[in-house]
């Protein structure tokens, strides 16, 4: 709240039509040079740094208060007058560390405005995964993850984004970390030999090989042992091995590797009222209504169909399917 009142106060110091009619246009304009560049989407000035020189027309600036970039004509970077440079910048650099783009290439646009329309003016809560210097000297790079947390089950903003087709998961060991814990942890291995306890460790390494044939490997070893130990489904639970295989499902676009976890869960849930609870607070209901409206081929499509029945054994379970399009979907196929 502190550097809110005073960032508004500065804005209002930026804006000041007097001392920017006062303030010369930037002379020297060179990478890294400070500034006070309009907005043209807003026409109002803001504090920047000057990114780069385009030609002798435009320049590019980024701007350190908001985090926004792009090129801005000369004629529209002033020098900086006394005082405004005081308040530190506001701009925190940050990028989601779970995922990369789509086949190793740039962001897109429609990469950017579906991001946008995830976090524009809600309530999120993020989670840091690593600190790294900024690729714009602008302090610190924060690696994180980002969740609404405003439903039953978080809904996870990389998972959100691959899911739409708009990037594939990074593998970092950070995030694995996060997510798997036990992985990291001897102990933890040691004091649970049951194959029925050790899905998560399976789904961890699903998210650190980039070797797709592994993964597929990994996700039917994970099958055959859910279908292989009817019996055990409280403990698969209790070792977050049914809410490590909601997490995995929905970063995944393999048909094979879907079609195993989908029919991982669906067998996990069945004689399982917990399980099927599990599922569903866990997020993997949504994901599975999710992916149900994407053109898979006719093999995930079935077990996909499968797997909500399967959970479909509750009120709240067919409520749930019901408000995230699940029956529409199905009525449709």
């Amino acid at each position: 709240k502190h550097y809110i009142n005073k960032l508004e106060a500065l804005m209002e110091e930026v804006n000041n039509e007097d001392k920017l009619a006062a303030a010369p246009v930037l002379q020297q304009v060179a990478p890294g040079r400070l500034c006070v560049a309009v907005f043209p989407q807003d026409n109002r000035w803001y504090r920047a740094r000057i990114e780069h020189v385009e030609d002798e027309e435009m320049c590019s600036v980024f701007y350190l208060d908001h985090g926004d970039a792009g090129p801005v004509p000369r004629s529209c970077v002033k020098e900086p007058w006394d005082g405004i440079m005081q308040l530190p910048f506001q701009a925190i650099e940050a990028c989601l560390g779970a995922i990369l783009p789509m086949n190793g290439q740039q962001w897109t646009k429609d990469s950017g405005d579906e991001l946008w329309d995830m976090v524009f003016e809600k309530m999120l809560f993020a989670q840091v995964l690593s600190v790294g210097p900024s690729e714009h000297g602008n302090n610190n790079r924060y690696q994180m993850e980002l969740y609404n947390t405003s439903a039953e089950y978080d809904i996870i903003t990389s998972q959100e984004l691959v899911i739409q087709g708009h990037g594939v998961m990074s593998g970092s060991p950070e995030w694995v970390n996060m997510m798997f814990p036990m992985a990291a942890d001897p102990a933890w291995t040691e004091s649970h030999p049951d194959p029925a306890e050790q899905i998560c460790l399976l789904c961890a390494q699903m998210c650190q090989t980039s070797d797709p044939d592994r993964t597929v490997e990994l996700a039917k070893k994970i099958e055959s042992i859910v279908i292989n130990n009817p019996t055990k489904h409280e403990a698969m639970r209790e070792t977050r091995g049914v809410s490590s295989v909601c997490l995995v499902l929905g970063y995944y676009t393999q048909p094979a590797v879907l079609e195993s976890l989908v029919v991982s869960l669906g067998y996990m849930v069945i004689n399982s009222q917990a399980n099927c609870d599990e599922v569903r607070t866990a997020g993997g209901l949504r994901v599975l209504c999710r992916l149900l409206k994407k053109d898979y081929r006719p093999e995930v499509q079935k077990q996909l169909v499968w797997a909500l029945k399967q959970l479909a054994v509750n009120d709240r379970n067919r409520q749930a399917i019901e408000e995230l399009g699940g029956l529409t979907t199905l009525s449709g196929i």
